[in-house]
């Protein structure tokens, strides 16, 4: 088994996802893993001498590729594919799989050729073939490889990345206060949908709710920044708490009564923050790029189209959620018992695509 993984640092969504695969994979059977970025120049990124690197090293990762596939036995290959321009480099890879027939696994993490048809990956798609087994993040994922690319519905696997989350655990919910708590965590962004989020709270207090706002992330630019800092001047209710990691990003999802996402980026696929969020039963409310729509609805929550009353709509999402006690302890449980069931799903998911790679990379040599 061979895993073509950009191992990137620091560590962000699909390269997490990249090592949770290779994890399980390292746990079943043995896998060569060539690493197709360049991690060790991770300080330079994103300067002109980060891009000469990387090219650089992706054809040295070419050759690397060849040989291997010309001593190795088995050559079932597993590679999540890059969006955009990025798949210029995939189209090498894959020339150089399809020349050793090998059985090519594709996890897909991005809307960019999904949310349009895009030529690059057209014909990128024409060189995989019919045979090679594409892993989707979701349902409308599935749909849009379908209606764009044709890809027949028999080659498509559909895995959640909640099947990469440990199980949730009633623990984690803490005494609730009177007082609301909202959240958002993102790459703070007008494209992540900080914006809304500040009307919302703006909304929140002309309503006259009691509540607490927490902001968590750090800020995509300058102008995200001076858009916080206002609504910091402006509202008493609002806090920045910066950027959270690990155990402190724990306590900060466990503080959350509700955790609005109101994302805007063109290319989301399914946002890791939402599982993060849900672990811990706080309410889901968000819009519906990507997979957000069945990510939200299966965990409990509410989602919205994008429209110029996104803000409104979360409002009174907000206001009809505290009405039916939908933040109460028991609503959270609740909530945490949805998480666990899905999970339980995607995780038989995931053992049935890691023992199909395995008997793929047995069965042909």
């Amino acid at each position: 088994m061979i895993a073509l993984l950009d191992r990137a640092k620091p560590i962000h969504g699909m390269s997490n996802i990249n090592e949770s695969i290779l994890k399980e994979l390292r746990e079943s059977k043995h896998v060569y893993v060539l690493n197709t970025v360049p991690s060790y120049a991770a300080f330079l990124f994103p300067g002109k001498l980060w891009v000469f690197i990387k090219i650089f090293h992706t054809i040295v990762s070419y050759f690397r590729l060849l040989i291997t596939l010309t001593f190795r036995k088995h050559k079932t290959i597993y590679r999540p594919i890059n969006g955009g321009s990025g798949q210029i480099f995939d189209v090498v890879f894959f020339i150089i799989c399809k020349a050793f027939n090998s059985h090519l696994y594709i996890h897909h993490h991005s809307f960019s050729y999904l949310n349009n048809k895009s030529r690059l990956f057209f014909i990128l798609n024409k060189l995989l073939g019919d045979k090679t087994v594409h892993v989707a993040l979701g349902a409308k994922m599935k749909e849009k490889l379908i209606e764009l690319y044709a890809i027949p519905e028999n080659n498509i696997v559909v895995l959640s990345n909640l099947a990469f989350f440990p199980k949730s655990v009633e623990s984690s919910v803490t005494e609730r206060k009177s007082k609301l708590v909202i959240g958002h965590l993102a790459n703070l962004s007008i494209d992540k949908g900080l914006d809304i989020f500040i009307d919302v709270c703006i909304a929140l207090k002309e309503a006259g709710v009691d509540f607490h706002a927490r902001v968590a992330g750090p800020f995509s630019s300058e102008a995200e920044k001076t858009l916080l800092e206002r609504a910091l001047q402006d509202l008493k209710e609002v806090e920045y708490v910066g950027s959270v990691y690990g155990h402190e990003k724990q306590k900060f999802f466990q503080s959350l009564d509700c955790f609005v996402f109101p994302s805007k980026y063109q290319n989301e696929a399914e946002p890791l923050v939402l599982y993060e969020a849900a672990q811990f039963g706080g309410l889901l409310i968000g819009s519906q790029r990507g997979c957000m729509k069945d990510v939200i609805g299966c965990l409990g929550g509410f989602s919205f189209e994008e429209n110029k009353n996104l803000a409104e709509e979360f409002v009174l999402s907000i206001l009809n959620a505290q009405k039916c006690n939908l933040f109460a302890n028991d609503a959270r449980l609740a909530r945490i018992n949805l998480f666990n069931k899905q999970k339980e799903v995607t995780d038989g998911t995931l053992s049935q695509l890691i023992n199909g790679m395995i008997q793929d990379d047995i069965s042909k040599p």
